[in-house]
C-alpha cells in the first residue's frame, strides 16, 4: 500500500545530486534497450547497527477467536504498516483494501477519527498479508503511533477505482498495545487477496514528557566565589545537530541524498526529538534507495555489456527481458528495508525520556558519520593511486 509521511511545520527537502530518483538512469536504460515499461519493487539490504531484539517489545499474532473488550478499556482500530510515523508529524495514506475503507467509514461515523499504526513486517512492496507471511514475521511492535484523521478525499473516479481514499492525518502521540481483540482479522481476505476486516485492540495512551530547553545556570550566592559560575555544557540538541551538520558536509563528497541547505535553520533551536527522528528516518530511507539504485545501475550496465559480447544481434527489447528481475526491482526505487534498519528507530519510538531518545538518535548519526569518514578516507586514498 503506498503511503508517505512528512514533518509538520518543518518542511524537509532532500537533495539527490546525481540520480534524482533515478530518472536519468532509467532514461539511459530505456535508450539502451528500446522502449519498455518496468513496474516492480526492490529489497535493499543495508548496514545497520544491530540492537538486541527484546521479546517483550513484540506481540505475536495468530488466528484466534475474538475477545470481548474489558470494562472501561480504551479500544481503537489498528492499521499495521511497515513504516514508523512520529508524533508531531503528518501522515498521508492511500487507502485500497476494503478493510481499511470500512475502518475510515467507521471512525468518521463514530466521530473518533483516531486509530493506531504499529510497525509490522511485510511482503515485498509493503503489503501486509499475514496469511502469506512466515510465522516469525506475524508480529506487531507493542508501541504504535496515534493518528488523527484531518482530511479524506474520495478519489475512485480519478484512479479508476485503484485507490478509494487519499487521507491526511496528524500523528498525535503514542499508545501501547495491550490486547488484540480480533487477531483473525489480519488473516481474512477476499478472493482477490484484499483484506476485508480490520483489527481492534485495547490500548494505553502514553503520556509525553515535555521537551523543554535546559534552564540557564543560576548565579552563585553572594558568599560564593564568582569562579563557581560555570558555562553550561552543550545540550543534547546541540550535540545531535552538530554531528548531523558534519554528516551533511561529508555527504556532498558522495553525491547522496541530504537535507536541504536551510534544514538546520527551519527546524529551530527547540526542535523535538520526534521531528528529528522523522527527518532522520526519511533521510536514511532516501539514502538506502539511492545507494541501491546506483549499485543496480552498475550491475545492469555490466549485464548489458556481457549480453552484447555474447550476441551482438540481440535487440534491446530482448536484452531487457533477460535482465534479472532483482536488478529491475532495484532500479524501480521502491524499497523494502530489512528489520535491522527499523529496529533502532523502533527503540527510539518506545523510549519515553526525550534525553534518552536524543542519545539513541545521536548514536545512529555518529555511526553514519564514522562510516562516511571511512568511505571518504578510502575514496581519497584510491584517487591518489
Amino acid at each position: 500500500m503506498p503511503h508517505s509521511a512528512r514533518c509538520r511545520r518543518h518542511a524537509i527537502s532532500f537533495r539527490r545530486p546525481l540520480l534524482q530518483s533515478l530518472t536519468a538512469a532509467l532514461l539511459w536504460l530505456l535508450c539502451a534497450l528500446g522502449r519498455s515499461r518496468v513496474f516492480c519493487n526492490t529489497a535493499v539490504h543495508q548496514r545497520s547497527r544491530r540492537l538486541p531484539r527484546r521479546q517483550g517489545d513484540w506481540i505475536e499474532v495468530a488466528e484466534a477467536a475474538a475477545l470481548e473488550a474489558s470494562g472501561n478499556a480504551t479500544v481503537l482500530p489498528v492499521f499495521p504498516l511497515s513504516s514508523i510515523y512520529w508524533p508531531g508529524t503528518e501522515a498521508r495514506l492511500n487507502i485500497i483494501d476494503p478493510a481499511y475503507i470500512k475502518m475510515y467509514d467507521d471512525i468518521l461515523l463514530s466521530g473518533s477519527r483516531r486509530f493506531v499504526v504499529p510497525y509490522t513486517r511485510s511482503l515485498p512492496g509493503g503489503r501486509v498479508r499475514y496469511a502469506e507471511m512466515a510465522p516469525d514475521d506475524r508480529r506487531l511492535f507493542c508501541i504504535g503511533s496515534l493518528l488523527y484523521l484531518t482530511d479524506l478525499q474520495e478519489v475512485s473516479s480519478q484512479t479508476g477505482d485503484r485507490v478509494k481514499y487519499v487521507v491526511s492525518h496528524e500523528v498525535q502521540g503514542r499508545v501501547r498495545l495491550l490486547r488484540l481483540l480480533n487477531p483473525a482479522a489480519l488473516f481474512e481476505t477476499d478472493s482477490e487477496g484484499n483484506k476485508i476486516n480490520y483489527l481492534k485492540a485495547e490500548v494505553e495512551l502514553l503520556p509525553e514528557e515535555p521537551e523543554e530547553p535546559p534552564e540557564a545556570p543560576k548565579p552563585p550566592k553572594a558568599e560564593e566565589p564568582q569562579e563557581k559560575l560555570q558555562e553550561p555544557g552543550p545540550t543534547w540538541r546541540e550535540n545531535l545537530l552538530d554531528s548531523w551538520r558534519q554528516l551533511h558536509l561529508l555527504s556532498k563528497h558522495f553525491e547522496e541524498p541530504r537535507v536541504g541547505e536551510d534544514f538546520f535553520l527551519k527546524i529551530g533551536p527547540n526542535v523535538s526529538t520526534w521531528v528529528l527522528s522523522a527527518a532522520w528516518q526519511e533521510l536514511q530511507v532516501a539514502t538506502q534507495v539511492d545507494r541501491g539504485q546506483k549499485r543496480a545501475l552498475q550491475d545492469v550496465e555490466q549485464f548489458l555489456k556481457n549480453m552484447k559480447e555474447q550476441n551482438s544481434e540481440m535487440s534491446g527489447q530482448e536484452a531487457l527481458q533477460k535482465v534479472p528481475r532483482g536488478l529491475l526491482r532495484a532500479l524501480s526505487g521502491n524499497v523494502d528495508l530489512s528489520p535491522d534498519f527499523w529496529e533502532p528507530l523502533l527503540q527510539i519510538l518506545a523510549t519515553n525520556s526525550p534525553e534518552e531518545r536524543a542519545q539513541r538518535l545521536l548514536e545512529l548519526v555518529q555511526d553514519e558519520l564514522k562510516l562516511s569518514n571511512t568511505r571518504l578516507s578510502l575514496k581519497q586514498a584510491l584517487s591518489e593511486d
